[in-house]
């Protein structure tokens, strides 16, 4: 119930992920091939994905990485509320 979650919500972040994670000792990344251009139920999916991530009972708090302003701070808006649990976020920026 201790571990720090730094999450991609896209495949585009996934390299800043494992960055992030390598250079902070007791961070978990979590990367995936989703999360652009994803619409309708596949979209609800990956949301209802990400977020079972966020409420796993071992996982303490959570850094989500994106790179769209708005998207990240939906994501970030939706896990705070559903999960109760501190998440905060970063925007990668090319």
């Amino acid at each position: 119930r201790n571990h720090v979650a730094v999450l991609s919500l896209n495949s585009f972040c996934n390299r800043a992920v494992e960055l992030i994670a390598a250079s902070v000792r007791g961070t978990l990344p979590l990367v995936h091939p989703f999360g652009r251009n994803e619409i309708g139920v596949y979209r609800e999916r990956f949301e209802r994905t990400l977020e079972g991530v966020v409420l796993h009972p071992n996982v303490h708090s959570v850094l989500l990485v994106g790179y769209e302003p708005q998207s990240t701070q939906h994501f970030l808006e939706a896990m705070r509320k559903a999960t109760g649990k501190t998440v905060e976020s970063v925007i990668v920026l090319d």
